[in-house]
């Protein structure tokens, strides 16, 4: 109760146990709400990763204990039908692209351009985020002048740079 927000749980009485569990199986994710059951604990703090969270979220909402999850941005988490117990803390990759094209709407004026570079890894999470960014950015008005990737862990990407510097764009998204 002395962190950061120090007045965000006063008056509230809670038990708070460190329970962990290995791998992603359905068996160990129930071995951990068995241990929860056992404890009265009313919620979880869930994994940081997307396919532990998906198992656990299943698996305790089954006896309705109630999951936070804090650093996954999986769309499909979104879900209530399929995650009805799970609570995200964070936004989307989804959400947060379309939160940085209505910034660029609401610069554009500083910038006098609509127009827009990109420069991003080949990798395919990022090609597919690229994809739903383009297509919202260009719903919105806003136009893709350049797009350039490169391989994840390059230490040089200046021939990738200089394409889009070269370009007409004037702001540029990574």
């Amino acid at each position: 109760n002395d962190g950061i927000y120090p007045d965000l749980f006063r008056g509230i009485n809670m038990k708070i146990d460190l329970i962990t569990y290995n791998g992603y199986s359905q068996s160990s994710a129930l071995d951990a709400v068995l241990d929860i059951k056992k404890k009265d604990i009313d919620a979880v703090i869930g994994s940081p990763t997307t396919g532990q969270t998906k198992i656990t979220s299943i698996t305790l909402g089954a006896y309705d204990i109630p999951l936070f999850f804090y650093s996954g941005t999986s769309l499909g988490l979104r879900n209530a039908e399929d995650y009805p117990n799970l609570i995200n803390l964070i936004t989307s990759d989804y959400e947060e692209a379309e939160i940085i094209v209505h910034y660029i709407i609401s610069i554009q004026s500083l910038v006098y351009s609509k127009d827009i570079s990109i420069i991003l890894t080949n990798d395919d999470y990022p090609m597919s985020l690229t994809n739903y960014f383009i297509q919202y950015a260009q719903r919105n008005g806003l136009v893709i002048n350049e797009q350039q990737s490169f391989n994840s862990g390059s230490k040089d990407v200046s021939n990738q740079v200089s394409k889009l510097i070269s370009g007409r764009a004037k702001i540029y998204v990574s």
